[in-house]
């Protein structure tokens, strides 16, 4: 889980700073990784669904805009901004985060079903009764019953049929 929330923090900081933003300091780091670790620990308990890791991943990303635009870290905002010499209109910027957002979820949602269905798959295995070698089987309480063959009771044997004789 820490690794996840290094990773992801690591991931909007970089954005952050490539999008023109400054930086951040080690307290403001240090809280986005607690926090984002927080979410994700409270997420990974079952399995998502695809709506509620948009969500997830939408609210994550509202809340590191809003801890590095906050007065200590500089002021960028979502009306656009400038990289190198390009100016990005916000209409852009906020199809991006968009965009990135459902790539992100859906993303997470195959991580999610593969890993659920692996955990599935191997409690499956580890719960399933195994077959018991034959010198620990009990031996059956009561002889196993023989079905009866066709009743010979008034049969006549074909041989002795006394209208049959020899040819003629």
């Amino acid at each position: 889980m820490p690794l996840f929330s290094v990773v992801t923090v690591g991931l909007g900081v970089g954005g952050h700073v490539l999008g023109g933003g400054s930086p951040p300091d080690a307290a403001t780091l240090t809280l986005l990784i607690g926090v984002v670790g927080l979410a994700w620990r409270v997420l990974a308990r079952a399995e998502q669904s695809l709506p509620r890791l948009i969500v997830a991943v939408y609210a994550v990303q509202a809340g590191m805009h809003i801890a590095l635009l906050s007065p200590a870290t500089g002021s960028v905002s979502m009306s656009g901004m400038t990289i190198g010499a390009v100016s990005v209109p916000p209409g852009a910027m906020w199809a991006g985060h968009l965009l990135a957002g459902l790539g992100v979820a859906a993303w997470l949602r195959r991580g999610e079903r593969l890993f659920w269905r692996l955990v599935r798959r191997t409690g499956q295995r580890l719960l399933a009764p195994r077959p018991t070698p034959m010198a620990l089987q009990r031996p059956a309480t009561t002889p196993p019953q023989r079905r009866p063959g066709p009743s010979l009771v008034g049969a006549r044997p074909v041989l002795c049929d006394p209208l049959r004789g020899p040819p003629r």
